[in-house]
């Protein structure tokens, strides 16, 4: 592992570490426990009563299939220009896809609170808070 791919790990690792720190500090601050409040956010019972979410299940299910084809384009772009120029793409390419996924993501996630969505999301985040961090190549 080259160097620079080291300290890209130990900074992405040390930022996620430090957020955790800074949210669990502000809770404290305000007397809230953050993995309490995560925990029950994720857990709580439906909020969005069933009957919308079974009249709009076309929308939801068509959301689905353009997350799924977003996803399956930009692995079948990033493998062939990885491939290709043997680096990754454009930072804005990813900022834009990442978008895209994050969207239907959050949405089909509080919906259907399941760990594929909420992956999906987590992910998705990361990823375009990296495209934003991460300088334009000239």
């Amino acid at each position: 592992m080259e160097e620079e791919q080291a300290d890209m790990i130990y900074m992405a690792v040390s930022s996620m570490l430090s957020m955790v720190l800074i949210a669990s500090l502000f809770g404290d601050l305000l007397g809230v426990n953050v993995f309490e409040l995560a925990k029950q956010v994720i857990t709580k019972p439906w909020v969005i009563p069933k009957d919308i979410i079974e009249q709009y299940y076309p929308l939801w299910y068509g959301m689905e299939w353009f997350l799924l084809i977003v996803m399956l384009a930009d692995q079948v772009y990033t493998m062939r220009y990885y491939s290709v120029n043997k680096g990754f793409p454009p930072a804005s390419y990813t900022r834009w896809v990442s978008l895209l996924i994050f969207i239907p993501s959050f949405f089909l996630l509080i919906l259907f609170r399941t760990a594929t969505f909420f992956l999906l999301t987590i992910l998705s985040t990361t990823s375009l808070v990296y495209s934003f961090m991460k300088k334009e190549e000239e």
